[in-house]
């Protein structure tokens, strides 16, 4: 089975944008082509600035692709060079996918793009809760004095368990410590028609949230969703292992790979779907969740809850959260 082009494009994009190989190797090159680097190989400075160009242009085409999925994963790609981002951020918080709204909000909050927060501004009234939680978030991360109790409520009232993951991730990344008792009172609150799966998901995102705030008590319960009870468990599971290296929670390494080692003979297809750009994410953008992550995180899979937008959110993870990659806007 070969992935669509498009998705193939962004998967070769991302990878040469964050310096790691050339497309070439990326690709795989024939048997006949004289090899110029393999996977793993360093790359030169000069190299690597080329590469970055290459990719960020192809993003910029990705950004306008028929596909939401693909507009959103571009999107969240093109954090890392906020210059060139700002250029499809008009475009992307209008877009007629409320997903790629989320995800173009959370962006214009990560990367601190303050040219575009006119557009943002009514997107706190939007239909999408996904939207307003991602709108707020990107107006406080730039300063404006913008109310935070709806993200709140979301986190401790809303019947969602996936708009309750995805408040709880953006809670954690605008590192307000006043909402640690807010958090631990959603851990508490149980979620009336979540599954025991979803309960679970919610957890560690709520769990994350507390830790990026100080509590690292609360590393204890994302590693407890290393080991899942059962198939359906297993989005908490690769929630968990993201959570963990985003976190670089170093104790946990040891676990990560007996995981690793571990054959699932329970293993489903689009258990739980592809790590997003970051992970977010939770909903329709987006994810975790939401960038949560998630997303982080675009793409997440199968799920009980309907998802309007046609793209999985829970949060930015990943792509988006690496001081080291890049240098400048492009």
């Amino acid at each position: 089975m070969h992935a669509p082009t498009g998705s193939l494009s962004l998967i070769v994009s991302l990878v040469c944008l964050v310096g790691v190989v050339p497309p070439s190797a990326a690709l795989g090159q024939s048997e006949t082509e004289p090899a110029t680097a393999s996977i793993g190989e360093p790359v030169g400075a000069v190299e690597r600035s080329r590469l970055r160009e290459l990719a960020i242009d192809d993003l910029l085409q990705l950004a306008s692709s028929e596909d939401p999925q693909v507009r959103a994963n571009a999107i969240e790609g093109l954090i890392l060079a906020p210059g060139r981002l700002e250029v499809v951020l008009p475009a992307a918080l209008a877009d007629q996918n409320e997903g790629v709204r989320t995800v173009a909000a959370m962006a214009v909050g990560r990367a601190e793009v303050e040219g575009v927060l006119s557009a943002v501004e009514p997107m706190v009234r939007d239909s999408s809760p996904y939207v307003r939680a991602a709108a707020i978030y990107a107006l406080r991360k730039n300063g404006r004095d913008i109310n935070p109790t709806p993200l709140g409520a979301m986190a401790t009232q809303d019947p969602s368990p996936r708009i309750r993951s995805h408040a709880a991730f953006l809670l954690g990344e605008l590192g307000d410590k006043g909402t640690s008792s807010l958090l631990r009172e959603a851990a508490k609150t149980e979620v009336i028609r979540a599954t025991a799966a979803e309960s679970k998901v919610l957890s560690v995102q709520i769990a994350e949230a507390l830790v990026k705030l100080g509590d690292n008590e609360q590393l204890h319960t994302i590693r407890a969703a290393l080991y899942p009870a059962t198939p359906d468990e297993l989005d908490a599971t690769v929630l968990a292992v993201q959570v963990l290296g985003s976190l670089g929670d170093r104790a946990s390494i040891g676990q990560l790979r007996s995981l690793g080692s571990m054959r699932d003979s329970a293993r489903r297809p689009n258990a739980a779907g592809g790590a997003s750009c970051g992970r977010r994410d939770a909903g329709p953008a987006g994810g975790g969740g939401g960038p949560g992550r998630g997303g982080s995180g675009v793409g997440r899979g199968q799920r009980a809850e309907p998802d309007p937008g046609g793209v999985g959110v829970w949060g930015n993870r990943g792509f988006g959260s690496d001081p080291g990659v890049g240098g400048g806007d492009g």
